[in-house]
């Protein structure tokens, strides 16, 4: 709360904090960033020294802003943005990777896309156990077995 013996200085800046939500121009589609991209500058912001506490939580409140867009969406889809975020921040690194590149919009999409990496490692590990087992009792194979 601020009162009479609040330093001036803090009282002016709080005044200068705006922390409603504005709604912004449209950009055109090719401008905008993507949505991945406005979640990465809202989650690598940092604080620097030279910058006033006020400052870094009017440009994270913004940045936040830009990535969620209250403006345009529901708290259920704010919800979901950011579980699926964290959800992809939390998969195995490999894992992380091959979900996120092919970007899922959505918590259902990105639990998918995860179950079929699972698949696929299974079945690549499946097969790799086949051949090393082949390779052990000196499978061979007469010609025309496997396609050249």
């Amino acid at each position: 709360l601020l009162t009479e013996k609040t330093p001036r200085k803090v009282q002016e800046a709080h005044q200068t904090l705006d922390l409603s939500v504005k709604v912004k121009e449209e950009l055109p589609e090719k401008q905008a960033l993507s949505l991945e991209m406005r979640c990465l500058r809202f989650r690598h912001f940092g604080y620097r020294e030279a910058e006033r506490p006020w400052e870094v939580l009017r440009q994270l409140w913004e940045l936040c802003c830009q990535w969620l867009t209250p403006e345009r969406h529901s708290k259920e889809q704010i919800l979901e943005l950011v579980t699926l975020e964290q959800f992809l921040t939390i998969l195995p690194l490999e894992m992380q990777c091959w979900v996120r590149e092919r970007n899922p919009e959505t918590c259902a999409q990105a639990l998918a896309l995860a179950d079929e990496f699972l698949l696929r490692l299974q079945e690549a590990e499946q097969v790799g156990r086949k051949f090393m087992y082949h390779s052990l009792i000196g499978f061979t194979h007469a010609p025309g077995d496997f396609p050249s």
